[in-house]
């Protein structure tokens, strides 16, 4: 019975300690600020390989834009053709930029990402 509980609180730890929220030293919460990211345009790398350009605004008011490679937010990871039909992107349409800004613990003060999703949905 002692070992049973002992490995279940090991295991316990073990899975704690792997959590990805966790990044320097959570857990860590953030408030989620999701802007439009406007697609400007799709660049051939080569064959495989494609990089996106978005422009960032802010919906409210529109004090301020930005552009952003899409391979900038996903350390140098860029889009194949495969993705570029399943997301069905396309220059003009809007998908999401999230900027999630930490409200309590001591992680990443904030994290920004580019979502493949359409924006409002």
């Amino acid at each position: 019975m002692f070992r049973t509980v002992i490995l279940f609180f090991l295991s316990s730890l073990f899975i704690a300690c792997n959590n990805n929220d966790n990044v320097d030293g959570g857990p860590c919460s953030y408030d989620d600020k999701i802007l439009p990211a406007r697609l400007v345009r799709l660049d051939t790398l080569n064959a495989l390989s494609f990089d996106a350009l978005f422009v960032i605004e802010d919906s409210a008011g529109m004090e301020w834009k930005d552009t952003i490679w899409y391979s900038a937010l996903n350390h140098h990871h860029y889009l194949s053709a495969e993705d570029i039909i399943k997301d069905s992107l396309a220059g003009g349409k809007i998908y999401q930029y999230i900027r999630k800004t930490i409200r309590s613990g001591s992680c990443d003060p904030q994290i920004e990402m580019l979502v493949l999703k359409p924006y409002g949905k």
